[in-house]
């Protein structure tokens, strides 16, 4: 790869929410790991787990972008009150 005299700045990453529950009454709670309505679901978790560990192998090992230790000042998540939304932040 060639050497390059830019420098990254800033970054902005957009994502969704993991995988979530039904909002329905006529659905099993088995049928998703008996999450509760609109909540995540076990995949839902172990997907967002994984997107975190990617982003932080690229932003703070490979690139150097962030910190070691979070920083909340070099960090501005914006999401809805839903714990879905939370919990993927």
């Amino acid at each position: 790869m060639k050497s390059s005299s830019y420098e990254t700045v800033f970054v902005s990453e957009f994502m969704r929410h993991g995988a979530r529950s039904h909002y329905e009454d006529n659905v099993p709670k088995e049928f998703f790991d008996g999450a509760k309505k609109g909540y995540l679901t076990r995949r839902g978790k172990i997907d967002q787990l994984r997107v975190g560990s990617d982003r932080r192998r690229e932003y703070v090992i490979e690139k150097g972008l962030l910190s070691e230790q979070f920083n909340p000042k070099e960090i501005l998540s914006i999401a809805t009150f839903k714990e879905r939304c939370v919990a993927s932040g």
